[in-house]
C-alpha cells in the first residue's frame, strides 16, 4: 500500500538526504499507516451495518493525507534546497518554493474542510 520505507532509503542513498529528515519521513510513514489502519477498522468493523457511517469522516480518514502532505513538502523543500545548491539560481529556487508551498497548502485546505459529524 505505501512505499514510503523503500523509497526513503533509495533517496538516502541516491542524494544523500540527512539522516534526521530520513527518520522524519518514517515517522510520518508509520504515523500515517496506522491511520489508515485505523480508518479501515473504524469502517469495516465498528461502522458495519451503520450506512450513515459511511458519509462520516472520523480525524482517521484525514491524518494520512496531513501526514503525506507534511512529508511531501519536506522531502520537496529538501529537494529545493539542493538545486539551490546546484545551480546557484534564485529564480529557480523562488519558483520551485512557491509550487511546494501551494501544493502544500492545498492539501493542508483538503485537511481541515468541514465534514458531516465528525467526533
Amino acid at each position: 500500500m505505501h512505499c514510503g520505507c523503500p523509497l526513503a532509503s533509495l533517496l538516502f542513498a541516491l542524494f544523500g538526504i540527512r539522516k534526521k529528515i530520513l527518520t522524519f519521513l518514517r515517522l510520518l510513514q508509520g504515523l500515517q499507516t496506522s491511520c489508515a489502519c485505523r480508518a479501515v477498522y473504524w469502517y469495516l468493523a465498528t461502522g458495519f451495518g451503520n450506512f450513515t457511517a459511511i458519509q462520516l469522516s472520523p480525524w482517521e480518514t484525514r491524518v494520512p493525507l496531513a501526514a503525506g502532505a507534511l512529508g511531501a513538502f519536506v522531502l520537496q523543500s529538501y529537494l529545493v534546497w539542493r538545486i539551490y545548491q546546484l545551480n546557484n539560481s534564485r529564480i529557480l529556487m523562488c519558483i520551485n518554493a512557491v509550487l511546494v508551498f501551494f501544493s502544500f497548502a492545498v492539501a493542508i485546505g483538503k485537511f481541515f474542510r468541514p465534514s458531516a459529524e465528525c467526533f
